[in-house]
């Protein structure tokens, strides 16, 4: 009589969840690696309707037969469909992503962005880069948020407005203060090179705490691991917007704090002499640290993250499951 070996037995993959394992950091930062991917942007509507269909359609079957053998259902065309589909669906709304708005676009718009930041040095371009970053800060605030409450118009518009007139006054009064201060000239180019990652820190808590901020008060969805709905948690909401602002702060830092002070070094140590092989070297550094420290910054803390009930207010701490056993442990999305 056959028997089955432990390598031949079927495991179904479950789509609903990453195919990396989220409860370790390496885990959630091979997943952030792999959604952030900027060439998903390049996938056209029909092809991710395509991708979110095979998926429906995999979880639906339960021959597991069929599975195994048709082509479509293979593995790697699996997990390509999980990508395409967690790269640019909203996990709460389930609807698509504004492509410019996408974590995926993450790099590719901010070389632009922090190039343009770290080089401004007169007070109109110094507005011009503080405005824009600040515009693009608030639309992917906005797109990748918890999609527990709606957010007015009226809302978005006093947010944006906040973000924009903090990153940029704290930028100009941190560039005169600089550049009026007796230091050393080395250590006023170093100061001036790392005043707009100050001005982008202290914009980015305004930003996503304004932006956000109906999560801390109203609350955010949670649900026990059978993904069953138990209601809303301000404490939720008020660790998610944290981790946010957080993991941004830190995926930004190396951009904006390292690069510059790598920059002056080469220069003043005569390295970089041309235009051209300043620019170019500012290019790969940005390109380098941006998409490197994007997964390493965003996956600090996972997106749907676990609380205890302890934590949460008091009409969390004694909920029990439809199997009548006490929840300890509750999940959120702390959105990116």
């Amino acid at each position: 009589m056959s028997t089955t070996t432990p390598t031949e037995i079927f495991t179904k993959i479950n789509v609903d969840k990453s195919r990396y394992d989220q409860d370790t950091y390496w885990g959630r930062v091979v997943h952030f690696f792999n959604v952030t991917d900027p060439r998903t942007l390049l996938v056209t509507n029909s092809t991710l309707k395509g991708a979110i269909s095979l998926l429906d359609e995999y979880k639906a079957e339960t021959d597991e037969k069929k599975l195994q053998s048709e082509p479509k259902y293979a593995p790697e065309k699996i997990y390509q469909a999980m990508k395409l589909k967690q790269s640019s669906i909203h996990p709460d709304t389930k609807e698509p992503i504004f492509p410019a708005f996408r974590m995926s676009a993450f790099v590719p718009m901010n070389l632009l962005i922090v190039s343009g930041m770290l080089s401004a040095r007169s007070i109109p371009s110094t507005i011009f880069w503080q405005t824009v970053n600040q515009t693009c800060n608030v639309c992917v605030n906005y797109a990748n948020r918890n999609a527990s409450n709606e957010v007015s118009n009226a809302t978005l518009f006093k947010n944006y407005i906040v973000a924009v007139t903090s990153s940029v006054g704290t930028a100009i009064g941190l560039n005169e203060w600089v550049k009026r201060s007796t230091f050393q000239p080395v250590l006023k180019s170093t100061l001036l090179s790392i005043v707009p990652f100050t001005a982008v820190a202290v914009a980015n808590v305004l930003n996503i705490g304004m932006m956000r901020r109906e999560e801390m008060t109203q609350g955010i969805t949670v649900w026990d691991q059978d993904g069953t709905v138990y209601g809303k948690s301000a404490v939720a909401g008020r660790m998610g917007v944290a981790q946010t602002i957080t993991s941004r702060i830190l995926l930004i830092a190396p951009s904006m704090i390292v690069q510059p002070i790598l920059m002056n070094s080469l220069e003043a140590r005569g390295i970089l002499k041309s235009a051209m092989s300043k620019q170019l070297t500012n290019l790969a550094m940005l390109t380098v640290f941006i998409g490197l420290f994007l997964p390493l910054g965003i996956g600090i803390y996972p997106q749907i993250s676990p609380v205890s009930a302890t934590e949460l207010e008091p009409q969390f701490h004694n909920i029990t499951n439809t199997k009548g056993e006490k929840v300890n442990t509750f999940y959120f999305n702390k959105g990116l």
